[in-house]
């Protein structure tokens, strides 16, 4: 049976549609760099952030003293700050799962749903945005679920700064000299 053009695309048009659900969300990819930031992508090693570049899975982005990088999520971008260490863990039709080892990050997740693990926390939102230096979460729009060891989850409403981090003093300056 023959169809004219504009049936075949609309059946194609159709067919995307069906799946779209389905695909998985886009790789993250480096939308601007600045300063000294690198990548590590699995199986092809260290390379400079340079605009386009995609990031997998397991991906490693590695931003040193003077570095900056935006990467585009899928219509989410993530705001990577100097001396950060971060890795993308997964990048599905789930949403986006990123490990934070040190540094400064900011995520407007427009149109995606974040979970980023720190020090042994989760943080997770899904439209709305916040930004993590050192170890303070603040959330700008949106409501963003903090995941801590041994507590029930609690959302942090905007305009919220929460401390995650307890400092203590060390035994070096809590010491009295002999």
């Amino acid at each position: 049976m023959r169809h004219s053009k504009s049936v075949r695309a609309g059946m194609l048009l159709g067919a995307l549609v069906a799946v779209a659900p389905c695909l998985p969300a886009q790789a993250p990819e480096v939308q601007e760099s600045s300063g000294y930031v690198e990548v590590l992508v699995p199986g092809v090693g260290w390379r400079q952030a340079v605009v386009g570049r995609q990031l997998p899975a397991a991906s490693v982005v590695t931003a040193w003293k003077d570095g900056r990088a935006k990467i585009d999520c899928g219509g989410s971008t993530l705001l990577i700050g100097p001396l950060t260490h971060v890795r993308v863990q997964s990048a599905d039709s789930s949403g986006y799962e990123l490990l934070l080892t040190e540094g400064s990050i900011s995520v407007d997740a427009a149109s995606g749903v974040f979970t980023i693990e720190y020090r042994g926390m989760q943080i997770h939102v899904e439209k709305g945005s916040f930004s993590l230096s050192d170890g303070r979460l603040a959330v700008t729009s949106g409501t963003v679920v903090l995941r801590e060891p041994g507590r029930q989850p609690r959302a942090v409403p905007p305009g919220s700064v929460v401390a995650l981090l307890e400092r203590t003093v060390g035994p070096v300056f809590g010491s009295t000299a002999p």
